[in-house]
């Protein structure tokens, strides 16, 4: 049985192929402050998580279809 089927391959090659550069969601923390009123992010990998940014499910909801898995 091989680790990757084709259809991961070819789904890992296009993602390669058109990847997206990220960009920051804030520039700095002076800007997460003027937006959310606190600067949040996560600065190590260790520690207690202290706030959490949460966005209540609307519309973008009608397009999934239950029945389809994959």
């Amino acid at each position: 049985m091989p680790i990757m089927t084709e259809e991961d391959v070819r789904y890992n090659q296009l993602i390669k192929t058109f990847k997206s550069e990220p960009e920051p969601g804030f520039e700095s923390d002076s800007e997460q402050d003027f937006v959310w009123g606190q600067s949040w992010g996560c600065r190590n990998d260790v520690g207690r998580l202290r706030a959490v940014l949460m966005h209540r499910p609307g519309d973008e909801l009608n397009i999934v279809d239950p029945g389809e898995k994959d």
